[in-house]
């Protein structure tokens, strides 16, 4: 297992630790896990946030692609924005775990931006919530 692989799955492993709904026993085994990968791939906290943010990036595209396919205003079809977006949202899934955490930031700050300027505009709300939730999710 790689370094990365292994710190998302740290990162994983205690998003369930923490998790309220999860009985007390699988929470301890998998803080155990977690403390022992950690250890083993000798992970920094840096590593560690790095591979946070890295996996929220990647369940953010996959998210926010579900809410660009899903909205009616965008046209559609080989030309249509739908198409550009999505094509656009894959490729940035290739990107460095180091561009990841960069760009994550840049997507809450722009939609940030645009929530301000925009107000409740339907896209910018579900984007809102889209990144309120994965962030949440990841513990960020």
């Amino acid at each position: 297992m790689t370094s990365k692989a292994a710190a998302e799955k740290v990162a994983k492993l205690r998003r369930l630790a923490d998790d309220p709904r999860t009985p007390a026993t699988e929470a301890a085994s998998a803080r155990r896990e977690a403390d022992r990968l950690s250890a083993l791939h000798d992970l920094t906290a840096s590593d560690l946030e790095l591979g946070r943010k890295a996996a929220a990036y990647d369940d953010l595209v996959v998210e926010l692609e579900k809410v660009v396919r899903n909205n009616p205003n965008l046209p559609v079809g080989i030309f249509g924005a739908e198409k550009v977006v999505t094509d656009v949202l894959r490729k940035l899934r290739d990107a460095s775990d180091v561009d990841k955490a960069a760009r994550l930031a840049k997507i809450v700050t722009v939609v940030q931006t645009a929530s301000l300027f925009v107000g409740d505009a339907k896209i910018v709300v579900e984007c809102k919530a889209v990144i309120g939730s994965v962030l949440k999710n990841h513990g960020l």
